[in-house]
């Protein structure tokens, strides 16, 4: 685990990739080939707002310089860059309860890069038409956002992905429930437990 110290240092000496395999050490972005596409000062900085609030440590004047940084990466279209990345920088601005005009764009940026059967994105990655990880993955931030905006895509995307929500039979169905039940409550997830 990085102190904030180090965590300050490494973004400094612009190590990068360093910092974020550093960050997602034995978390749901290390896990399967979701780590390849999270790359650069985006992610590291993203990263760096959600973990030093997760450690309580968001009064850290270099977490309120990463967050303006992230502000100022947004771009014309309201995303930072792909589906993965954009996800991950709207729960990093929403960590703390953050709110405005960024995460307003972020949400709609992902709506719009959204297919038409709940998958993500738009455009292919690796020639796949979607990218079941990259769905979960956005899922999984929009769920770890806690914002109450998010939760309509959420629930759309999980319609959309089992084509059917009034009719919760199907297996995959039932599986999904205690993620709506979080997303209704707005709790985070916890790593590994979706039960």
């Amino acid at each position: 685990m990085l102190t904030t110290k180090q965590t300050e240092r490494l973004w400094h000496l612009k190590a990068f990739e360093r910092l974020t395999d550093e960050l997602c050490a034995g978390r749901a972005e290390a896990v399967g080939g979701i780590r390849q596409l999270l790359r650069g000062p985006l992610v590291a900085a993203a990263l760096t707002v959600i973990r030093m609030g997760e450690l309580n440590q968001s009064h850290q004047p270099f977490v309120s310089q990463m967050v303006k940084f992230l502000i100022a990466s947004q771009q014309s279209d309201g995303g930072f860059g792909d589906a993965a990345t954009t996800a991950l920088v709207v729960r990093a601005l929403a960590s703390d309860r953050g709110a405005g005009p960024a995460l307003e764009a972020g949400l709609t940026f992902l709506d719009h890069l959204q297919r038409d059967d709940g998958e993500w994105p738009k455009v292919p990655l690796k020639r796949l038409p979607g990218d079941p990880a990259v769905t979960a993955f956005v899922l999984l931030q929009l769920v770890e956002s806690r914002l109450k905006k998010a939760e309509t895509l959420i629930n759309r995307t999980i319609d959309r992905i089992t084509g059917d929500d009034t009719k919760p039979s199907q297996p995959f169905d039932q599986q999904l429930l205690p993620l709506r039940r979080r997303v209704a409550a707005r709790q985070p997830a916890l790593a590994g437990s979706w039960s």
